[in-house]
């Protein structure tokens, strides 16, 4: 059960007057014993409703994961069979309380499209072909004539979204916004639209790219090892459904957060240490400035509580340092080296990602990474590590990796052989003051982007009751 890893010791949603109603309803109900939690999960799937009453008797309505369990089992039930039942039908009751909103099935609030088109009937049409990507959401990916697509196609609409059932699990799922004629996805695909008088499908989207959605995408998926996300799981999920005037409120805070992300990313994305570098100095090759200085590491448990770096801990072009933890954290078995404070540190595999930083403190690194000691009375080593970071100089190491097969790196007598533009050193100390500068604006854009999902997170944690 997906819950058990996460929630068996947090504590329920439920508030005291739900717990005292709880415990009234199943007041001289026999509990159920002798069973594990898991066991009794499935269980419940097939219990008579007098073993279900016994078995949720023994739920503990303050623990997050039996409530949990208990929530899932009985908003499967249907009107139908709870109205047979006056204590299930209460129970149930008293756990929908806990929500803000009512919660529906998506089966009441979505139309499946099945409509199908065979663009082969069609040989001059031409068709936009549609796909669907973790990042980007529906997009258009190319443009044939009917007579280039042999298989059946589903036709899609503005509005409706496309997910891939096996791969929905790494978010490949999608809100079409394009209204182009003849727009079709693959027959692999399920394709849906919103009922749009009661479910504003921006709302929906917002609430796919939810911790929740993937939750129950992972727990209801079939198919053994291959995921295969049903339509028929699609329509079992249940969500809240504030009033439409609500879901457009909400739709529309959270756009404005969607904003100021898709600003801060166009910041980001700009952003490049090249603006730094002024070509008109005179070159000189990198032997001469700094000489490779790692030492290896014998005995990494003498080094297990300083901060390793890996190629994945640096941000390409930046220099900036990621999820950074303990070799013995990271778990690190293999050769590492030693850098100190004040090293240059460049990433010798696949230069083109421009992965090098400025150390200003002690620790331990990949043997894939070079710790570079400079001359400073030639070179500043911030200045060093801004060239190092450039699509300048990752361009120049393009010549040593002509007809190499593999991941491309280059090696140390490579890396000394580069020529770099040597400006006076007064003039790398203003360069190196400007990039601070803009450094600290960028470290202020990627707090506005930080608190903008984290508002978006806030904003759909609430519409949950949480």
């Amino acid at each position: 059960h997906s819950y058990h890893f996460n929630l068996q010791n947090y504590r329920s949603n439920l508030s005291d007057e739900q717990i005292k109603d709880w415990q009234e309803t199943l007041k001289g109900i026999e509990a159920k014993k002798g069973s594990t939690i898991e066991k009794k999960y499935q269980e419940l799937k097939t219990a008579d409703p007098k073993a279900t009453l016994q078995i949720l008797a023994s739920f503990d309505p303050k623990n997050a994961l039996q409530v949990d369990i208990a929530r899932e089992y009985l908003s499967k039930l249907g009107s139908d069979v709870l109205g047979k039942n006056e204590k299930l039908k209460k129970l149930d009751g008293i756990l929908r309380k806990g929500f803000q909103y009512q919660i529906v099935a998506l089966k009441e609030l979505i139309t499946v499209n099945d409509e199908k088109v065979r663009p082969s009937e069609f040989a001059e049409t031409e068709f936009t072909v549609l796909g669907v990507s973790n990042q980007t959401g529906v997009f258009i990916n190319e443009k044939l004539k009917g007579e280039d697509i042999n298989q059946a196609y589903f036709k899609v609409y503005k509005n409706q979204f496309c997910y891939n059932p096996y791969r929905i699990n790494v978010g490949s799922i999608g809100f079409c916004e394009f209204n182009v004629e003849n727009q079709i996805i693959s027959g692999a695909y399920n394709v849906f639209g919103c009922k749009v008088s009661e479910l504003n499908p921006k709302y929906l989207d917002a609430l796919f790219k939810t911790k929740r959605f993937l939750d129950y995408v992972n727990e209801k998926a079939n198919g053994g090892v291959r995921m295969d996300f049903k339509i028929e799981c699609m329509q079992d999920w249940q969500i809240p459904l504030p009033p439409f005037e609500v879901q457009n409120e909400i739709v529309e805070k959270i756009e404005k957060q969607k904003q100021i992300i898709e600003g801060a990313e166009r910041i980001e994305e700009g952003f490049i240490v090249d603006q730094f570098i002024d070509t008109q100095y005179q070159e000189e090759f990198v032997e001469k400035l700094a000489q490779v200085d790692g030492s290896p590491v014998k005995d990494l448990s003498s080094v297990k509580n300083e901060t390793y770096v890996g190629g994945e801990n640096i941000e390409s072009g930046t220099g900036r340092l990621l999820n950074l933890h303990t070799v013995e954290e990271a778990g690190i078995i293999g050769p590492s080296f030693v850098f100190r404070k004040g090293h240059v540190v460049y990433s010798k595999v696949r230069p083109n990602l421009q992965k090098c930083f400025y150390a200003d403190f002690d620790g331990v690194c990949s043997s894939d990474i070079y710790p570079l000691k400079v001359k400073e009375d030639l070179i500043l080593p911030k200045y060093l590590s801004i060239i190092l970071q450039s699509r300048f100089f990752a361009k120049k190491t393009e010549s040593f990796q002509e007809g190499r097969s593999g991941m491309p790196k280059i090696n140390q007598d490579q890396l000394v052989q580069i020529k770099i533009p040597l400006p006076p050193i007064e003039t790398q100390r203003q360069i190196v003051e400007k990039l601070d500068r803009q450094m600290l604006a960028l470290d202020g854009v990627r707090l506005l982007k930080s608190e903008a999902q984290k508002r978006i997170e806030e904003i759909l944690a609430k519409v949950w009751g949480e």
